[in-house]
C-alpha cells in the first residue's frame, strides 16, 4: 500500500499559500511556523508602511474549505472553549482568515476584538463567529486589513499583556509560547526598559536554543546597524535605548560571545542581512570585546568554527588599531585551525589582509 496523503491537508496549503501571495505582494512579511503546535495553520504576519518595517506584528489562523461558507454566502467558523481561552490569552491580536477553494476568495476577522466585546462566550459558548462575505481579504482589501490592526500599536503598548508576555517568553520549553512572548515585547514594548531588561538578562539562557537566532536580532535593534528600516513605529526612544545598551555592556561577556559566534553559520555568516551583521552590531557594544575574542581563539575546547568566526572579528578589529599588528595576529592563529578547510579559510584570509591591507567583515 502506498503512502497516503490526506485531501484536507492539500486544502489546507492552499489557504497558506493564499494567505502568503497577499502579503508578500504588498511587500509584507509572512512567517509560517512549525512549532510542533496542534491549534491549526499558524503564521505571523509582520506590516510594513513605506518599503519600511513597522514591527507590528500579528497571529494569524488559517482555515481552508468549502464547508466554512453558509448558504447566504456569508462565512463562519466554530472552535470550542480550549481555542477561544487561548485566542484571549493570547499576548499578540489574534486574525483569523478563512480561505475557499472553490471561489479562490477569503474573509477575515479580529478575533481578539471579537472576544474583548463578547467576553462572556469564552466560558459559556456559543462557540461559532459569523463573518461577512464583505470582510474581504484579499490584494483590493489588503490595506484596510493592515490598517485595522495597526491600531493595536499604541492599544498594546498600554495593555496589561506584559505580565502574560514574559511568562511565555520565559517558556523556553514550548517554542511557541516563547516566540509569542518575545515578539510581543519587541513588537508593543520595544520603548520599555522592563523588556529590554528581561531579554537581556535571559539571553545567556538561550546559548544553542531554536530562537537564538531570533533573539539576537532582536537585540541588535539596541545598536542598530544599516539594514533595520527604521520607522517612526520602530524606532526606541533615547533614554530607553541608552539604558538597554548599558545593561547590555553590564550584563554580556565572553559567554554570551561565545552563543552568538555558533549561530553565525547557521545564520549566513557575516554578511549584509545575514545574522553575522547583528552579531557584529552587539558585540561592538560589548567590554573588552577584542581581549574575550582573543581568549576564544587561544581556548582550543571551543569548536573550531566558532574560533574562526571570532578569529574574523577580532582581525577586522585590530586592524583599526595598526594593520602590522593585525597581520601579525592573523599570522599568529591561522595555524590554529584542526579543520582543513577552516585552516585553509583563514589563510587565505591572512594573504588577502597582506595584500590589500584592509579586510572586508560585511559586504
Amino acid at each position: 500500500m502506498t503512502t497516503k496523503r490526506k485531501y484536507s491537508k492539500s486544502i489546507s496549503t492552499t489557504g497558506v499559500k493564499f494567505t502568503r501571495d497577499v502579503v508578500n505582494s504588498h511587500n509584507c512579511i509572512f512567517q509560517e511556523v512549525d512549532l510542533e503546535n496542534d491549534i491549526g495553520n499558524d503564521a505571523y504576519i509582520e506590516f510594513t508602511e513605506n518599503e519600511e518595517a513597522t514591527g507590528c506584528s500579528i497571529f494569524v489562523q488559517i482555515k481552508s474549505g468549502s464547508s466554512y461558507t453558509k448558504p447566504d454566502g456569508n462565512y463562519f467558523f466554530s472552535a470550542d472553549k480550549d481555542h477561544f481561552e487561548y485566542w484571549s490569552s493570547h499576548c499578540l491580536p489574534v486574525a483569523i482568515i478563512i480561505y475557499n477553494p472553490i471561489n479562490n476568495q477569503a474573509v477575515w476577522c479580529d478575533i481578539t476584538e471579537y472576544l474583548t466585546q463578547h467576553p462572556m462566550v469564552i466560558e459559556d459558548g456559543p462557540y461559532t463567529v459569523n463573518i461577512s462575505a464583505a470582510q474581504q481579504f484579499s490584494n483590493g482589501t489588503f490595506k484596510d486589513f493592515a490598517s485595522h490592526f495597526m491600531t493595536y500599536l499604541d492599544a498594546y503598548k498600554y495593555s496589561s499583556k506584559l505580565g502574560s508576555a514574559l511568562q511565555k517568553f520565559a517558556d523556553r520549553e514550548n517554542l511557541r509560547n516563547c516566540f509569542d512572548g518575545l515578539t510581543y515585547l519587541h513588537t508593543f514594548q520595544r520603548q520599555s526598559i522592563t523588556s529590554w531588561y528581561y531579554v537581556i538578562s535571559c539571553y545567556h539562557n538561550f546559548r544553542k536554543h531554536p530562537l537564538l537566532l531570533h533573539l539576537t536580532a532582536v537585540i541588535s535593534y539596541l545598536p542598530g546597524h544599516e539594514d533595520i528600516f527604521w520607522h517612526k513605529h520602530n524606532i526606541i526612544n533615547e533614554n530607553t535605548r541608552k539604558a538597554a545598551l548599558d545593561l547590555l555592556k553590564e550584563r554580556f561577556g565572553r559567554e554570551e560571545i561565545i552563543a552568538m559566534l555558533e549561530i553565525v553559520k547557521d545564520g549566513g555568516g557575516f554578511a549584509r542581512g545575514a545574522i553575522g551583521q547583528c552579531v557584529y552590531a552587539i558585540v561592538c557594544q560589548i567590554k573588552n570585546h577584542e581581549i574575550i575574542l582573543e581568549s576564544i581563539l587561544s581556548d582550543l575546547d571551543i569548536g573550531d568554527e566558532t574560533r574562526y568566526w571570532g578569529f574574523l572579528l577580532l582581525i577586522y578589529f585590530t586592524q583599526f588599531t595598526g594593520i602590522e599588528k593585525c597581520i601579525e595576529l592573523a599570522n599568529k592563529y591561522k595555524h590554529s585551525f584542526s579543520d582543513e578547510e577552516i585552516s585553509q579559510m583563514a589563510k587565505g584570509m591572512t594573504e588577502e589582509l597582506e595584500k590589500n591591507k584592509r579586510f572586508y567583515l560585511i559586504c
